[in-house]
């Protein structure tokens, strides 16, 4: 899962947000649920990931990033939507679900699983949950 989200991070590219949201949200994973290859199978399989993710969704000069807090790189969103009561970060991907009422999480990163065929097999395809808090 690691060397996906990595890869992720630096194929991202800024794109400026027009509706940008005052809110910052720091979020922190609870549980989180995928894909892996398994080379002795040769094939994918479900996973249960163990994480202690940290996330903040923050604007940064107009454009709203969301970021692993151990890692250096934002992943970009490319648009944020604000729709019955939820936050929404699309981003190249995935995207991240925020409801600020309940202040529960999900995130989704799908990206690499169809790329070759048989997939990436280096690449692990995931959806995290957890809480977040506006700061």
């Amino acid at each position: 899962m690691k060397m996906f989200v990595a890869a992720l991070l630096a194929s991202s590219a800024v794109l400026s947000i027009t509706s940008v949201q005052a809110s910052q949200y720091r979020c922190v994973a609870e549980k989180s649920v995928g894909f892996s290859y398994k080379e002795s199978s040769e094939a994918w399989s479900e996973t249960i990931f163990n994480t202690e993710a940290k996330y903040t969704l923050t604007n940064k000069a107009g454009v709203m990033q969301v970021k692993e807090v151990s890692k250096a790189v934002p992943l970009f969103c490319e648009s944020v939507i604000k729709k019955s009561g939820e936050i929404v970060c699309r981003m190249v991907g995935g995207e991240l679900r925020i409801n600020p009422k309940s202040g529960r999480f999900i995130l989704s990163l799908v990206l690499g699983y169809d790329e070759s065929g048989a997939g990436n097999r280096k690449s692990t395809p995931f959806l995290e949950i957890g809480r977040c808090s506006s700061f």
